[in-house]
């Protein structure tokens, strides 16, 4: 038996994973069952009008139709219940649909303009100042939503991906009026799922569905779906001030953030609870943190690092620009602001050594680094970049979670956050125009390809200190240090680097 800590091996499932036996919750296929989709509003907060599915019920296979009212049926649509996905698909697209309400000339760029204009006129203190600009962001797993469930006189069986089965068995025993007992959720695999499947839209389009057939039905959606009727990564907008002293540290800051809450979960309209998400400024510069929330014009949810992917993303590039002004290096900056019992000066002193950040960088590149401290783990960032292409070539990350009880698992989880941080700073976005998201799969949201990531070198430094979390750790520090080396010392205005936002 290997120690804690010790081995390498990788997850007891893998090799059922890439040998395909793993089974996903699109591969719950109980007997006896249906497939639905879903025609959803062609813009946002639209619901039907008129509905003719006279052709829809005339094809082969198609078993019923029927109308889903949101928020107590998911997101609201007209579902076609058929015996195969094909059959539903066809009629889905024989429906004859008009669709009246919501927003149907919304743009993203309006948005983001007022968010900006939402700041005051002022910044509290006078000094260096830059704007950061952050875009919607999809959660695009490589398994789309969907879920299938069995609603019977006795009870009801759920079997899908979710993230938080306990508060879901919870939820729909509340809904139908039944006792919690009557309730079982069979969680299955996940194919991705980055804080959207902790909510039970999927489920409840099936339980619907599975009520009005009497048999078990699986809701999928196509990836269209699932880019077109995600709940985003809220928009925001962060105003950053420093002081800087004679040896060009700074000496007081301020960070004035107008966003959007997390629509999904009605507490994230607090200012408070946004701050206390999304602010994790380590350095010893004394300042003030501020958050306006505007109302959010579309479904937002939770996203890999919640809010701490943008406040850090601001935070981390400005501090950036900074040292390039004054010509300080950058590790030595962040040395010298840490306080100085910080877990940070250990994976910093790390990742310097791991990237030989003393040796000067070749002709052509350039280098960026980022600290972060959250879930009781700290982990350094240092990335090397060509800017003139676009190349990200290496990333090095050094991580302290207390005693890393699986590193395979701590080295698979931060390469998982460098992937998306490559992504979502080389130009992934969601962009709303007329009232409807643009982007509907990976052609159009610029997810990294394989030939666009970077060698990803990652240290382990071993301490005493208790067991911390990861998932969402590495994310932020990569975003910040990979743009910081896109960037070469000019300043980094927004996500994605060196693109329009919105």
């Amino acid at each position: 038996m290997a120690a804690a800590g010790k081995t390498r091996g990788g997850r007891v499932d893998a090799r059922d994973i890439v040998t395909g036996r793993t089974e996903y919750g699109i591969d719950a296929r109980p007997a006896g069952g249906f497939v639905a989709v879903v025609a959803r509003p062609p813009w946002l907060g639209a619901v039907p009008d008129t509905i003719d599915d006279t052709s829809t019920r005339a094809l082969p296979g198609v078993i019923d139709v029927l109308t889903l009212t949101a928020p107590a049926e998911g997101q609201g649509g007209v579902a076609v219940i058929a015996k195969t996905t094909h059959q539903a698909l066809r009629g889905r697209d024989a429906l004859r649909i008009t669709w009246r309400g919501g927003t149907p000339t919304a743009d993203s760029r309006a948005w983001l303009a007022g968010l900006e204009s939402a700041l005051p006129a002022q910044s509290p203190i006078e000094g260096v100042q830059r704007v950061c600009r952050m875009p919607l962001l999809a959660h695009a797993p490589m398994e789309p939503m969907n879920a299938t469930a069995h609603v019977r006189p006795d009870g009801l069986t759920v079997w899908a991906p979710t993230q938080d089965p306990g508060s879901l068995r919870t939820q729909l025993a509340r809904q139908l009026a039944i006792p919690a007992a009557s309730v079982r959720v069979e969680t299955t695999a996940s194919g991705g799922a980055f804080g959207r499947r902790v909510e039970p839209d999927p489920v409840l389009e099936a339980v619907a569905c599975s009520r009005r057939a009497g048999a078990p039905v699986q809701v999928l959606w196509t990836r269209a779906d699932d880019m077109r009727h995600d709940s985003y990564r809220p928009m925001s907008v962060h105003r950053m001030t420093a002081q800087v002293g004679a040896d060009g540290l700074p000496t007081r800051r301020t960070h004035e953030v107008v966003t959007w809450p997390l629509s999904i979960l009605p507490p994230f309209a607090n200012p408070a609870l946004i701050k206390l998400s999304g602010d994790h400024f380590p350095y010893a510069v004394p300042g003030d943190v501020s958050v306006i929330v505007r109302p959010a014009p579309l479904r937002t949810g939770f996203w890999r690092a919640v809010y701490a992917g943008q406040f850090l993303y601001a935070e981390e590039n400005f501090l950036s620009e900074l040292g390039a002004r004054a010509g300080l290096d950058q590790i030595a900056l962040r040395r010298s602001l840490l306080p100085a019992g910080s877990r940070l000066h250990a994976v910093l002193d790390a990742v310097a050594e791991r990237s030989r950040w003393s040796t000067p960088p070749k002709p052509g590149t350039a280098r960026g680094v980022a600290c972060h401290e959250d879930y009781g783990s700290a982990i350094a960032v240092v990335a090397v970049a060509e800017p003139e292409s676009r190349r990200v070539l290496r990333v090095h990350a050094a991580v302290d979670v207390g005693v890393a009880l699986h590193p395979s698992g701590v080295r698979a989880q931060v390469e998982g956050g460098v992937v998306d941080a490559v992504s979502t700073v080389l130009g992934a976005q969601i962009t709303v125009r007329e009232g409807h998201v643009v982007e509907s799969s990976f052609g159009d949201f610029r997810w990294a390809r394989i030939g666009q990531i970077p060698d990803i070198d990652v240290t382990i430094v071993q301490t005493n200190a208790p067991l911390g979390g990861l998932g969402e750790l590495a994310y932020p520090p990569a975003a910040a240090a990979i743009s910081a080396a896109l960037a070469a010392g000019t300043p980094v205005t927004g996500m994605p680097f060196g693109t329009d936002v919105g």
